[in-house]
């Protein structure tokens, strides 16, 4: 069994492994810690994503620039593996203030 393991570690990389179990490595996590904060921050608004919506689809119909923004580059991150520059990080750090500025002034 451990040869086996060994073997499939080799293959794969041990990352994979580690994500197949639930382990998000630290660049994996911090990439949508960003978009796991927006959806927090809708959901307190009353706006839950169906699971049948796309991100994309969900943030477009929310009707918020804000999320729609954040959500293009969430997506851009996680499905088009392209990384953040360090202007468009402080803008989303940016937007994410503003949301929640808003909603605590609702």
């Amino acid at each position: 069994m451990i040869v086996l393991l060994g073997l499939r570690i080799r293959r794969q990389g041990w990352r994979r492994d580690l994500r197949a179990w639930g382990f998000r490595t630290a660049p994996e996590s911090s990439r949508v810690d960003f978009y796991e904060r927006l959806i927090a921050l809708l959901e307190k608004r009353g706006a839950k994503r169906p699971l049948h919506q796309t991100p994309l689809e969900f943030a477009s119909l929310v009707g918020i620039s804000e999320a729609l923004a954040i959500t293009q580059a969430y997506n851009r991150v996680r499905y088009g593996a392209e990384k953040l520059s360090a202007s468009e990080r402080k803008r989303i750090e940016e937007l994410l203030f503003e949301l929640e500025r808003n909603q605590r002034n609702d």
